[in-house]
Parts: structure tokens; sequence; C-alpha cells
């Protein structure tokens, strides 16, 4: 059975978070760096939705139809 994962709306991006890895879905209009990628992170983190900070993201590329 595939891992379920919590579906959030952050900074203008889809983001799944998971128990071991985090997946960032973005478009060409809302490019998500690495930067922005590590404070959303970071915001996960401290509001409680992660448990550590070192957990996988994975940026994903999406096309927008």
């Amino acid at each position: 059975m595939p891992a379920k994962g919590k579906s959030l709306f952050v900074n203008g991006v889809d983001v799944e978070v998971f128990k071991t890895k985090i997946k960032i879905f973005y478009t060409e209009e809302y490019y998500v760096s690495d930067l922005q990628a590590e404070k959303i992170v970071k915001y996960l983190y401290q509001e409680g939705f992660i448990s550590k900070q070192n957990i996988i993201c994975e940026l994903i590329a999406v096309d927008d139809l």
C-alpha cells in the first residue's frame, strides 16, 4: 500500500509531507529554488509537520495545464 502524505499549500506551491520525505511541486510560473525549498522545510519543522530537519526533499516540476 503506498504511503499517504499530507497535502499542503505553502508559499504558492503544493507540498506533500510524508514521514521520511517532502515533495514540493512547482511550475514555470512558481519556480522553487533550493533556498526557497530549504525555507519551506524549516517552516514545516517549526510548525510541527515534520519531526526532523534532515529529511529528503524532492523538487518536482509539473506542467501547468
